[in-house]
């Protein structure tokens, strides 16, 4: 790694688990993209996860907890390649999961009726679990309430809402769909 990129890691482990206290990091992370944590929640990385630009260079890696009981549990070795997490329960991904520059939302986070919006409306929110060894392609999308069992991947592209996705299954489309003959 160098010298740049082991003071980058160092500075955002810095920032986030000691100064704001919003993270803390696991063994071994490396943080060689840019990275930005807020909300009241709490954030924790497992050991050796990796945090890098997005595909095309210079996206974000985002993290947003909008509640103080927000919590985002991300596993041991995970890549997260530009990726955007909207919390306001739960989101949890697993072991070995890599998310190439994708939306994980576990809710609304407003109303859609507008006549509404002042109204509580996390009533319908749901956890996101994303089990080991996971993929999540380019601009895909996992809404409240997606379950994504272990070794299952998600295509570039595709919109999951309060969905389960069987093991090992890979899926695509608006909404997604198993692909037939993929494993």
């Amino acid at each position: 790694m160098r010298l740049n990129q082991l003071f980058r890691s160092w500075w955002y482990i810095v920032k986030y688990q000691h100064i704001l206290r919003t993270a803390r990091f696991g063994r071994g992370c490396r943080i060689t993209g840019r990275l930005a944590i807020s909300g009241p929640g709490k954030v924790t990385f497992g050991d050796r996860c990796m945090i890098e630009d997005g595909i095309w260079g210079g996206e974000y890696t985002e993290i947003n907890t909008h509640h103080i009981d927000s919590r985002v549990v991300i596993g041991a070795n995970v890549l997260l390649r530009g990726t955007k997490i909207g919390c306001y329960q739960s989101v949890a991904i697993g072991d070995g999961t890599r998310a190439e520059h994708c939306f994980l939302m576990d809710s609304d986070f407003h109303n859609v009726n507008a006549q509404h919006r002042h109204l509580d409306f996390h009533h319908n929110d749901r956890p996101i679990v994303i089990e080991q060894n996971c993929y999540l392609g380019y601009n895909s999308v996992c809404c409240k309430g997606t379950v994504l069992k272990a070794g299952a991947v998600v295509l570039a592209a595709s919109l999951l809402n309060n969905k389960t996705i069987a093991p090992g299954q890979t899926v695509l489309g608006c909404p997604a769909r198993p692909v037939a003959g993929l494993t």
